[in-house]
């Protein structure tokens, strides 16, 4: 687990086939991946489910043209759009943690055939080199102030249970 700007990151598998958005919300979040297939289902997640459980966490998304390389914004994470490993001509999303120090974490949810967590440094035969990708979206905490990660997580849990109530 690693924390940059307040956000941390823990690895988590994708629980379908299409649940990959599901599994990349939950590593910077926090929130359990079940709790947001609950809430969304398990069908693909649009921009906008994840734009609703991002800024409910205090994460401002800020998507960065694809010019843009991560090297170039040290010391931040990001939900990177990449071309699937296992679904021919799909999409698949990973997180991208890119640390002061240049050194570029990968966190793909694919249970099969995946990225390396060395994104140039394939160490399995599951493992592929990230080549190319078609978003980038720079996850910033909204204020430095924010509360922190378990108590983000607490007051979202508690916000489903109320729903469910009434």
């Amino acid at each position: 687990m690693s924390e940059i700007s307040r956000i941390q990151v823990q690895m988590i598998k994708q629980p379908t086939k299409q649940s990959c958005v599901h599994a990349c919300l939950s590593m910077v979040t926090g929130i359990p991946v079940g709790h947001i297939i609950k809430r969304f289902g398990s069908r693909p997640l649009s921009k906008n489910d994840e734009l609703i459980v991002l800024t409910e966490m205090g994460i401002y998304p800020i998507t960065l043209p694809v010019s843009v390389q991560p090297l170039m914004v040290l010391g931040n994470i990001f939900m990177v759009t990449v071309p699937s490993l296992n679904i021919k001509g799909g999409n698949h999303a990973v997180v991208v943690e890119v640390t002061q120090d240049m050194d570029i974490n990968v966190y793909d949810p694919s249970p099969s055939e995946h990225y390396p967590v060395d994104a140039m440094q394939p160490s399995k035969n599951t493992e592929r080199v990230m080549k190319s990708y078609s978003e980038i979206t720079l996850l910033e905490p909204l204020s430095a102030e924010h509360r922190g990660t378990q108590e983000r997580i607490k007051l979202y849990l508690d916000r489903e249970k109320e729903k469910q109530n009434e």
